[in-house]
């Protein structure tokens, strides 16, 4: 014989702080259009200058040579990789220190997700993803 169970959803309001910065970081999107990628790891958002949190990606000029001695243009395709993620969408930046932000698209976190295809090196918060990129011989770790 089945018991029936009586599932009770309960809700607690946001304190009144929480919802207006959560309703700011979301009010605040730039468009596309208002951005320009000068290299892997600066962008042009609105009109300032916001280098990305927690990563050091190569000058757009630069070159990477592997493991086994080939080289590529791994400063073009860090930059192409970040105008195609920004390319059709909105992106909402947070202050993390004086210009230097946390961007994200479609709330991805754009510095980890060059880090996680081994196109820019770790600081701060994203050290593991660059050793699993390391480790899978990936991007600048070929």
């Amino acid at each position: 014989m089945r018991r029936a169970v009586a599932v009770v959803t309960c809700f607690r309001p946001l304190p009144v702080g929480a919802l207006l910065a959560g309703l700011l970081l979301l009010a605040n999107p730039v468009i596309a259009a208002d951005i320009e990628v000068i290299d892997g790891g600066t962008l042009v958002v609105g009109g300032r200058t916001v280098r990305l949190w927690g990563i050091e990606a190569p000058s757009a000029d630069q070159t990477c040579v592997t493991t086994s001695g080939r080289t590529w243009p791994c400063g073009k395709r860090v930059r192409d990789q970040l105008r195609s993620a920004v390319r059709d969408s909105a992106i909402a930046c947070q202050p993390k220190a004086p210009g230097i932000e946390l961007c994200r698209v479609a709330g991805l976190d754009i510095g980890a997700l060059l880090v996680k295809e081994g196109l820019a090196k770790a600081h701060d918060d994203y050290r593991e993803l660059e050793a699993r990129a390391r480790a899978a011989r990936v991007g600048l770790w070929e």
